[in-house]
């Protein structure tokens, strides 16, 4: 047989994989079980980050944050006496999406210079943390009093906004350069699938505007809001670690499962 020959055999029998030299029929059944239970194992694709949480100002509070220039360093925090706010779960299957009353602490400070370019400030953070517990809540909310709804220690985050503006944004992200790691009574953040977190706040009413005086961001106070998202999001209930088997075991754990039902059916039919 030439090599033509062979080609047009081979491309017959592929256009038509019901015909007995098809090379699909000769495929074993366990193969493409252990090929599906490969992929499996491999692990989802990263998609985008889910929003799972934010939270807005008290309707009686204005500037709740300020950021604090003392020549040496600058820290962004909550003023005193203002850190009530409305705590709110979303896209979280099991929890009210309803707004719950809480307090928010939050303190995250620098000595990195920032950097001016363009008609921007970038203020670079270096350590902070940041926590909302529920307060005042009454009703089927009353559960929530105490309760840690979410906190995070921050490695890194940054401040952006363009020179002389009444408005900025805060970014903490999990990548190269910042590090957040989420807790929460309620949520479960340590599935070793979790890559991406994210803290991001929306600064307004900035008194004064956004500059610089010396090596920092110069005083001011500000009305925040705020996003936290991750990739991909929390689940609950919180199911310990130990509990949860590692893709990879599940995949062979499955294979073992598959193998013996081929051999219990091959035995029947003998």
């Amino acid at each position: 047989m030439s090599v033509l020959d062979y080609r047009e055999e081979d491309k017959d029998a592929l256009q038509h994989p019901e015909s007995e030299n098809s090379p699909m029929r000769r495929i074993p059944l366990l193969a493409v079980v252990t090929g599906l239970l490969f992929a499996m194992a491999s692990g989802p694709a990263h998609a985008a980050p889910v929003t799972f949480a934010q939270f807005v100002t008290d309707a009686s509070i204005t500037q709740n944050f300020q950021l604090v220039n003392d020549g040496s360093s600058a820290t962004l925090s909550i003023v005193p006496g203002k850190a009530a706010v409305e705590f709110q779960f979303q896209n979280i299957l099991g929890l009210p999406t309803t707004q719950i009353h809480a307090t928010l602490t939050f303190s995250t400070t620098t000595t990195i210079p920032v950097i001016s370019s363009a008609g921007f400030l970038i203020q670079t953070f270096q350590t902070g943390s940041f926590q909302f517990v529920g307060s005042g809540n009454a009703g089927a909310l009353a559960q929530f009093n105490g309760k840690n709804l979410l906190s995070a220690t921050l490695l890194g985050g940054r401040i952006t906004g363009p020179t002389n503006a009444t408005g900025g944004n805060y970014i903490a992200t999990q990548d190269s350069f910042d590090t957040v790691n989420f807790t929460s009574d309620y949520l479960n953040f340590t599935s070793p699938q979790v890559h991406s977190q994210t803290a991001s706040l929306s600064f307004s009413s900035l008194d004064p505007m956004l500059a610089q005086v010396g090596n920092f961001l110069r005083n001011f106070a500000a009305t925040g809001t705020g996003t936290f998202s991750s990739d991909p999001p929390p689940i609950i209930p919180i199911i310990p670690q130990s509990v949860v088997p590692e893709p990879a075991t599940l995949a062979m754990s499955m294979i073992g499962a598959v193998a013996g039902l081929i051999t219990l059916r091959r035995r029947r039919r003998v």
